[in-house]
C-alpha cells in the first residue's frame, strides 16, 4: 500500500471516529435530557399527587396491580407504599366482594367504558371498613392498547351516616305526623261514637220506665244501659288521649300513667289474649312528659297485641330497678323505674317474630332516651327461662324521690 493510500485510510479513520464521538455526545446529551425529562415528570406526578392529599390516587397496570400509591391513599387506608405496591386491586374490597368477583368485573367494565364511578364498602389495614366514592379511568398508549388504570377515591362515610340520620329523621316525622292525624282521626269518631252510645242509653232508660219492671225485657234494658255507660266512658278515656298535647318533662307519677294505659288496653284485648298486670307497690316517680310516655306505652302495647294473632299473653308490670342496664353505661343515673311490656304468642314458637323496629318504633327509643332513660329489647323467656316466641320491651326511667 502506497504511502497516499495510507494518509487516505488515517484521514477516513479520523474522520469517522470524530464523527463517532459527535454522535457519542449527541446521545448522551439525549439521554441526559431523557432522564431530566423523566425525573421531571416523575416530580410533577409525586407534586400532583402529594397536591390531592385528601384523596387516594392508585395507579394500576393492565392487570391489576398497584404500582403507585399516593400519601392520599395511604391515610385512607393506612397502608405505606412499601406494604402495598405489587399487590392486586382486590385486597383493597371486602371478602364478599372479592368473592364475587367485583374487582375485576369493576375493572373489565371501566376498560370497556374508558371510565367507570361507583361508591362502595372498602376495607383497609386492620380490618377498617369505610364507604368510598371511586373513580376509575382506564389509561391507554398512543396505539389504544390498554396499559393501567387510574384510581382516584375519597371516603364518604361521614356523608353516609348523615344521609341514613335523615333519612331516620325523616321516618320519625312522617311517623309522628301519622300519630297526629290518627288522633285527630280518634278524636272524630270518638266523638261520634260517645254521641251514638248516649242515644242508646237514653233510649234504655226511656224504656226501661215505660216497662215498669214488667216482663223479662227489663233486665235486657239494664243490659243495655250497663254497656252503653262503659262505650261511654271508654269513648271519654279517648278523646282525653286524642286531645291531649305535650306537656314537658313533670314530675310524673309513673303508675298512674300505666293504670290509664291498661284501662284503654281491657277494651281492645280479644278473648284469646290474657293480660297479666303487676303494678308495683311503691310510689314510682320519674321527671317525663306523661302525655308522651302515655302514648309511647301505647303504641308498643297495640304493637305487642298486633304480634300475637293467634293470642297469648300480654304482660304489663312496673317496678324499682335500683341496678342500672348494662346497656346503660356510665353516664346514666343509678336508680331506675323499670316498665316492662312483653307478649308471648299463645306459648308456640315460630321461626320469625317481630323486628326491634316494629315492637319498638325508633321515635319511641328517642324519647326514652332523651327523657335520660333506657329501652331495651329482647326475646321474651317462659319461667323456665327457656325463649318462647315473643317479644319484651324494657323501659328504665331515672327514679325520683318523689313529692
Amino acid at each position: 500500500m502506497t504511502s497516499q493510500a495510507i494518509l487516505a485510510l488515517a484521514v477516513a479513520l479520523a474522520l469517522a471516529l470524530g464523527a463517532l464521538a459527535v454522535l457519542l455526545a449527541w446521545a448522551a446529551r439525549a439521554l441526559r435530557r431523557e432522564r431530566a425529562t423523566r425525573a421531571r415528570a416523575e416530580r410533577l406526578l409525586t407534586l400532583v399527587s402529594d397536591a390531592i392529599a385528601g384523596r387516594a390516587l392508585v395507579e394500576l397496570d393492565e392487570r391489576g396491580y398497584i404500582a403507585h400509591w399516593n400519601t392520599g391513599a395511604q391515610r385512607l387506608y393506612g397502608y405505606a407504599a412499601d406494604e402495598i405496591v405489587g399487590r392486586h386491586w382486590s385486597c383493597l374490597y371486602s371478602a364478599e366482594d372479592r368473592g364475587a368477583n367485583v374487582p375485576q368485573k369493576q375493572l373489565e367494565l371501566a376498560a370497556r367504558q374508558g371510565r367507570l364511578a361507583i361508591a362502595a364498602q372498602r376495607a383497609g389495614k386492620d380490618a377498617r371498613v369505610f364507604a368510598a366514592d371511586t373513580l376509575i379511568e382506564a389509561l391507554r398508549d398512543g396505539a389504544g392498547r390498554l396499559v393501567g388504570f387510574a384510581c382516584i377515591e375519597h371516603d364518604i362515610s361521614e356523608a353516609v351516616r348523615m344521609q341514613r340520620s335523615l333519612q331516620a329523621a325523616h321516618a320519625r316525622l312522617s311517623q309522628a305526623q301519622k300519630l297526629a292525624a290518627l288522633g285527630q282521626l280518634a278524636d272524630g269518631i270518638a266523638h261520634d261514637f260517645n254521641n251514638i252510645v248516649q242515644v242508646i242509653g237514653a233510649c234504655a232508660k226511656t224504656l226501661q220506665r215505660r216497662l215498669d219492671g214488667r216482663g223479662g225485657a227489663s233486665e235486657f234494658l239494664q243490659m243495655i244501659a250497663r254497656n252503653a255507660e262503659r262505650a261511654g266512658a271508654l269513648s271519654q278515656q279517648l278523646l282525653i288521649v286524642a286531645r291531649r298535647s305535650s306537656r314537658g318533662a313533670v314530675l310524673t307519677n309513673v303508675n298512674e300513667v300505666v293504670a290509664e294505659v291498661v284501662g284503654l288496653l281491657r277494651h281492645t284485648l280479644s278473648e284469646q289474649t290474657r293480660l297479666d298486670v303487676r303494678i308495683g307497690g311503691a310510689l314510682l316517680w320519674s321527671v317525663i312528659d306523661p302525655n308522651q310516655l302515655e302514648a309511647a306505652l301505647l303504641s308498643l302495647a297495640v304493637n305487642a297485641r298486633e304480634a300475637m294473632a293467634s293470642g297469648g299473653t300480654l304482660w304489663i308490670e312496673t317496678a324499682q330497678a335500683d341496678a342500672p342496664p348494662a346497656s346503660a353505661g356510665p353516664g346514666h343515673e343509678q336508680h331506675y323505674i323499670l316498665i316492662l311490656i312483653a307478649h308471648t304468642d299463645g306459648g308456640t314458637r315460630s321461626p320469625s317474630g317481630m323486628s326491634e323496629e316494629q315492637f319498638g318504633p325508633a321515635a319511641v327509643r328517642d324519647f326514652i332516651e332523651q327523657s335520660g332513660g333506657v329501652l331495651t329489647i329482647a326475646p321474651q323467656a317462659n319461667q323456665d327461662g327457656h325463649e318462647e316466641h315473643g317479644t319484651a320491651v324494657r323501659i328504665y326511667l331515672p327514679r325520683h324521690a318523689g313529692e
